[in-house]
């Protein structure tokens, strides 16, 4: 009864945390005696003072020293949070901290990681519900905007686009037009349907400029596209 521990390991305790430091392996205390602070000279316990903060007294009801609560210091909860700006009560702030969320579930999902809530003594497996269906997200246009996304950050389609068009000795062009060829070979319905769409891009974006239409234009799709109804004669032939 009123030994102090004073270092831990060879360092210094200074505050109640460093009692837990390496808490679950083989450490060596260093502990100061209440003998041993009674037969010191006035140097001595001025020294120890500087080991020991003033703080740090001990307890009524235990043997532990622990930091008197009037003069704790106030610790940041949510550092990592603060650091992100994401602890308002703000919709920004609720937005990432729900991206945080989904992102951080996606990695434990994909990397076969269990998501385990920790609360003092006790681990709890985290499970996630749902509580709010979005009936007005369209899954393809979710799909588009993730497949966009992902490339974007990978540039797995450009890096595809750039091999083969080294291997034809050519442009980006010709590779994605051989690539094109091939998909609309395969899948004549979405080819057409996705070049109706490019069309109506196009028209719109050129709808102020006037191109006069070959001799021999066939319009296959019921619009003025030289360029696409040209290669969808190609492609019937």
């Amino acid at each position: 009864m009123g030994d102090r521990i004073v270092t831990i390991d060879g360092v210094k305790v200074n505050k109640i945390a460093d009692l837990s430091a390496n808490k679950d392996k083989i450490r060596k205390f260093g502990v100061a005696k209440t003998k041993t602070l009674e037969s010191m000279t006035e140097q001595a316990k001025k020294n120890l003072k500087e080991i020991i903060p003033e703080k740090m007294k001990p307890s009524k009801y235990t043997n532990f020293y622990e930091i008197d609560p009037r003069h704790r210091e106030r610790r940041q909860t949510f550092p990592h949070l603060t650091e992100l700006k994401a602890i308002a009560m703000d919709r920004t702030s609720e937005l990432k901290r729900s991206d945080l969320l989904a992102e951080l579930l996606q990695f434990d999902k994909r990397n076969n990681v269990d998501t385990i809530a920790k609360m003092g003594a006790y681990e709890y497996q985290l499970l996630c519900i749902p509580l709010i269906r979005r009936e007005s997200v369209n899954k393809r246009e979710l799909d588009n905007k993730s497949f966009h996304a992902y490339n974007k950050q990978t540039k797995t389609m450009d890096k595809f686009i750039d091999s083969w068009a080294k291997w034809c000795d050519g442009s980006q062009e010709d590779a994605a037009n051989m690539i094109l060829f091939h998909m609309a070979k395969k899948f004549p319905s979405s080819y057409v349907k996705n070049f109706e769409m490019a069309t109506k891009k196009h028209e719109k974006a050129a709808s102020a400029t006037h191109v006069s239409l070959p001799s021999d234009f066939v319009s296959y799709d019921g619009t003025n596209d030289i360029k696409w109804n040209a290669k969808y004669a190609e492609l019937m032939k």
